[in-house]
């Protein structure tokens, strides 16, 4: 009897250990559990808030705060020491981890002293809207080239290789993505907004927005009839080439100024000065061409859109549309505007050709220059998409 009851009792005991061990088990649960909870909450939420700070510190123009330092400042903000923080570039922005641990009550009994937390945010920053200043199509290795001096563009660019940049005090606002090797730039020669390393991004191969030379043309979406300016196969010049070839831009010229109009050449269109009594090429045309190039030229020159694919605000619209060279050609120059002190207003369409634009004296092209390579000389001028204008941006967070 006597040695049954002390087994009971040692079986008992056992039961008790096991019980307590059990009860440990779950108030370690309820309470450390609870506590990491509201840890990992916390750590969140700084991590949140440190991404979008690196992210908006990346976005403001000019040399600001560096990002990593903004982010590390806003961690701080909910407690959180720099050893605790990461801030790194993320292939979608911006990347903030917290990494932290707390002191385990009941774990402790369990062989857990600490308990981890860490939690992760993605941030960026976007400025503008939809749509591009700068679109180069081609694989030209250096399909957009821009140079000059203290040029600025607003505006997205894209090119499908790479991106070149010379000359001095450049600023892109705006996202700028390249297919091949990261722009290498001079120091000081160029400002991006957003800032490293939210700009320029690699980025997948993009096609280029789809516009047609027959969309100009009689039974075409943009075609006015009334207002449709005919050179048939001879080109639109005033020089160069047989005068039994080509039409003298003088023949539509009134009041100082281009007629209001689509003007169509299956050949080269080509206005310079010299075309107007008081050499300033001027006008509210669309330039069309089938097979030629299309040229302006002259100093203080003012073209707007008259046709196209106006946005709700009547900005763009077409200025010039080529579809010179069948087969691309990354050198062969399809649309050239160059000028001083000019203002033109509309987009620049060559899919298979070259864009050149030389621009200086406080000039502004107020468009999209889309073509299969892009050159761009803009000394004390802007280069400004109207439909992407959010100079202040935003942040979102990604994850």
């Amino acid at each position: 009897m006597f040695i049954r009851m002390r087994e009971e009792e040692g079986a008992v005991a056992v039961i008790v250990a096991l019980s307590l061990l059990a009860i440990i088990g779950i108030a370690a649960i309820v309470t450390d559990g609870g506590n990491l909870y509201r840890e990992r909450s916390s750590a969140q939420n700084a991590a949140d808030h440190a991404a979008l700070t690196a992210a908006w510190a990346a976005c403001e123009p000019g040399p600001g705060e560096d990002y990593q330092v903004a982010g590390r400042r806003a961690a701080a903000e909910h407690g959180y020491s720099a050893a605790e923080v990461t801030i790194e570039p993320h292939p979608d922005g911006i990347l903030a981890t917290i990494d932290t641990s707390i002191n385990a009550t009941f774990g402790a009994a369990l062989g857990a002293d600490e308990l981890d937390a860490v939690a992760s945010a993605v941030a960026t920053c976007t400025i503008g809207g939809d749509g591009y200043a700068i679109f180069a199509d081609g694989t030209c290795g250096n399909s957009v080239d821009l140079s000059g001096s203290t040029g600025r563009v607003e505006g997205g660019v894209h090119t499908n290789e790479n991106l070149k940049v010379t000359g001095s005090n450049h600023s892109i606002v705006g996202t700028v993505t390249y297919v091949g090797k990261a722009p290498k730039n001079a120091a000081g020669n160029i400002e991006y907004t957003p800032r490293a390393p939210l700009n320029p991004v690699n980025s997948d191969p993009k096609v280029i927005p789809g516009h047609s030379v027959d969309d100009y043309l009689p039974g075409g979406a943009y075609h006015d009839a009334d207002n449709f300016y005919d050179a048939g196969s001879k080109s639109i010049s005033s020089s160069g080439g047989n005068p039994a070839t080509r039409i003298d831009p003088d023949t539509w010229i009134e009041d100082g100024e281009l007629k209001p109009g689509i003007y169509y050449s299956d050949n080269d269109i080509v206005l310079n000065s010299s075309d107007f009594d008081d050499g300033i090429v001027k006008g509210n045309v669309t330039l069309v061409s089938r097979n030629g190039r299309i040229s302006v030229t002259g100093p203080d020159s003012r073209l707007t859109a008259f046709a196209g694919p106006f946005n709700a605000n009547g900005d763009l619209g077409m200025l010039a549309i080529t579809e010179y060279e069948k087969n691309p050609k990354c050198t062969s120059q399809g649309i050239s505007f160059s000028g001083s002190s000019v203002e033109w207003e509309g987009i620049l369409y060559a899919p298979n050709s070259r864009i050149s634009v030389t621009v200086s004296d406080s000039s502004t092209f107020a468009g999209q220059i889309l073509g299969y390579s892009v050159m761009v000389s803009a000394s004390d001028s802007n280069i400004i998409n109207p439909n992407d204008q959010d100079a202040e941006g935003f942040v979102a967070l990604m994850r």
